[in-house]
């Protein structure tokens, strides 16, 4: 019986446990904006001057609910100023860049 016992142990500590990511209800809300926004670039929101307000807008976001975290998405989201960049999806690049970074704080080191 020992034997089983020991196997049963190793397959448990050989099973890898997927941490969970833990996102405030307004993180949760400001990453949903960057995929509106940049969905919203595509069917209208490009106008110069009004698509440009909305991208300074979610860099706000980003910053104060991310913090110093969110430099990177705040860099790429940035480039969505530059005239004919509102093609490219940069809002959800930077969303999906922040949703790295909070998966790989909760991820167990090995």
């Amino acid at each position: 019986m020992s034997i089983f016992n020991e196997i049963f142990k190793e397959k448990q500590q050989r099973q890898v446990k997927i941490p969970k990511i833990r996102l405030t209800w307004m993180k949760t809300i400001t990453i949903a904006l960057c995929f509106i926004i940049d969905i919203a670039d595509y069917f209208g929101l490009a106008i110069p001057y009004l698509g440009d307000i909305a991208d300074i807008f979610l860099i706000l976001m980003l910053t104060k609910y991310f913090g110093k975290d969110a430099w990177i998405a705040n860099t790429i989201q940035s480039i969505e100023i530059l005239p004919g960049a509102d093609i490219l999806p940069l809002s959800i690049i930077a969303a999906l860049i922040l949703l790295y970074g909070e998966y790989k704080k909760t991820r167990p080191q090995l």
